[in-house]
C-alpha cells in the first residue's frame, strides 16, 4: 500500500513539473511573439548600407540564376554581355541635388560588371551607377519593376 501512495505522489510531482515547463514554453513563446511584433512594426531609417545591401540581394539574386532582376539591376542597353564573371559594389553614398543639397532617402550605388561580350568575345568591364530611393516603405532601386 505505502509503495501505491509513494508512486502516486510521484506522479503528482511529475505532473506538476511538466505543467510548469508547459508554462514557462508558453510564457517565452509570448514574449518573443511580442517581440518580432514589435521588430515588424519599427521603421527602418534610410542608409547607405541599408541601400548597398538592397542592391546587394538582387546581385547575388542574379547572379544565382534569377535573369528576372537582370533589366531592372544592370539596367543598360547596347552592351551585350553573353557572359557575367563578377558583378560587385565599388562604392555606395548619400545622394545630392545639383544645387548640392543632400536628398533625403536617396542613395547613389556603384557596381563594376565584368564578363565576355556576346559579339567579339572579349573581356569588357561596365561600371553601372544605379539610384535607390527609400521613402519610408522599404529601398526600390529607380527604374527596376521589382
Amino acid at each position: 500500500m505505502r509503495y501505491v501512495w509513494i508512486t502516486l505522489f510521484m506522479a503528482c510531482l511529475l505532473l506538476s513539473t511538466g505543467c510548469s515547463e508547459e508554462k514557462e514554453k508558453e510564457s517565452k513563446t509570448t514574449s518573443e511573439v511580442e517581440a518580432a511584433e514589435v521588430d515588424t512594426t519599427q521603421v527602418e531609417t534610410p542608409s547607405v548600407e541599408g541601400a548597398k545591401a538592397h542592391v546587394q540581394k538582387y546581385i547575388d539574386r542574379f547572379l544565382g540564376g534569377d535573369e528576372t532582376v537582370r533589366d531592372g539591376l544592370l539596367s543598360f542597353q547596347g552592351v551585350g554581355f553573353a557572359r557575367f564573371n563578377s558583378i560587385e559594389i565599388i562604392s555606395s553614398q548619400q545622394r545630392y541635388s545639383e544645387s548640392g543639397e543632400k536628398i533625403d532617402g536617396m542613395f547613389s550605388i556603384r557596381m563594376k560588371v565584368t564578363g565576355i561580350e556576346t559579339v567579339k568575345g572579349r573581356s569588357i568591364e561596365k561600371i553601372i551607377e544605379r539610384a535607390v530611393i527609400n521613402s519610408g516603405y522599404g529601398y526600390k532601386i529607380l527604374g527596376a519593376d521589382f
